[in-house]
């Protein structure tokens, strides 16, 4: 089994700190250059499941190389 090791994959950026124009740029650059768009889950750092969901990732990472059901056994400790 393979370590598990964070990696950055993703550039996320929040649409409420662009302004209008930061914003019309954005799509502009993401249209022209034909870069594909992403359905995410986005958790951010400083809220309280974030550790959680870090430990699920890896969990699901894990049980992968087992050929296990991945979401029959995940269960975030803080959330009920």
């Amino acid at each position: 089994m393979s370590e598990f090791k964070r990696e950055e994959r993703y550039i996320v950026i929040k649409l409420s700190d662009l302004d209008e124009e930061q914003l019309g740029t954005l799509e502009y650059i993401v249209y022209r250059h034909n870069i594909p768009r992403r359905e995410s889950v986005v958790i951010e750092s400083d809220w309280p499941i974030y550790d959680d969901v870090w430990d699920m990732v890896e969990e699901l990472d894990n049980s992968k190389d087992d050929n296990q059901d991945w979401y029959s056994h995940l269960k975030p400790s803080s959330v009920s």
